[in-house]
């Protein structure tokens, strides 16, 4: 998985099921699987059975309401989320998703509370600073939130011992495409565009930095077919995702 390769990794963790169904850490690493290629229906199924085996897991529990939100019952996942977060209160990336949940339920200052307990208990995790930094954009806050994307790009390489540098690109890109908005939303349009060419060079499928340079081209002289390109290459991302 934390290369990338989801089929390989389905099939290693079905084969450590079969080969002893009991264990609650070899379902959950199933239910991620299942997860990570959006089956939700499976991961759900998994992710209730580890619960059954080892109830004091919070990791499980992570999963299955990841799984939940995926399907757009925020608020059955968030219950989910705040019981892994009650089971293991030190572990920076479930607050991290908890706080996500509360964003998406526009409840900001709770949100807050959780990205800042989890920048407390791992220093090293860009999560938090990433999740932080969209929340305050969101809020019309684009200094603060300038601060903390520049914090989670710093911190990006941190999470090396998880994703290949394949994937650690993907994530940088993800963020400098955030950054080049927040950049946007200061009047800074020059800077903005070197940030989305940036995120481009990372990962050039990056959705997310097509569109944006395709608005960001909208308003400079002689530049239409530089937007023309940009929404074509969007909208071709987005037919193969």
């Amino acid at each position: 998985m934390s290369v990338g390769e989801l089929e390989q990794a389905l099939t290693s963790a079905q084969k450590a099921v079969d080969l002893n169904p009991t264990i609650a850490k070899t379902q959950t690493v199933l239910g991620f699987a299942y997860l990570l290629q959006i089956n939700t229906v499976d991961a759900k199924s998994v992710f209730h059975e580890a619960i059954l085996l080892d109830q004091a897991d919070p990791m499980p529990r992570l999963g299955l309401g990841l799984a939940l939100i995926r399907e757009g019952q925020l608020e059955a996942g968030r219950i989910e989320l705040e019981i892994a977060a009650s089971l293991d209160p030190g572990n920076s990336l479930i607050r991290s998703y908890l706080g996500k949940a509360y964003f998406e339920e526009k409840r900001y200052s709770t949100a807050e509370t959780q990205f800042e307990l989890a920048k407390e208990r791992d220093p090293f995790d860009p999560t938090p600073w990433f999740y932080d930094a969209i929340q305050k954009q969101t809020q019309n806050r684009p200094v603060e939130a300038l601060r903390d994307i520049q914090k989670s790009i710093e911190l990006n390489d941190n999470r090396a011992v998880y994703r290949s540098r394949l994937l650690l690109d993907q994530d940088q890109a993800g963020r400098s495409s955030s950054l080049a908005r927040i950049y946007d939303n200061l009047g800074f349009e020059k800077r903005a565009i070197m940030e989305t060419a940036k995120s481009l060079a990372y990962d050039p499928s990056n959705h997310s930095a097509h569109r944006f340079l395709s608005d960001a081209y909208t308003n400079i002289p002689r530049h239409e077919i530089a937007r023309v390109s940009g929404i074509a290459a969007s909208t071709a991302v987005t037919a193969v995702d």
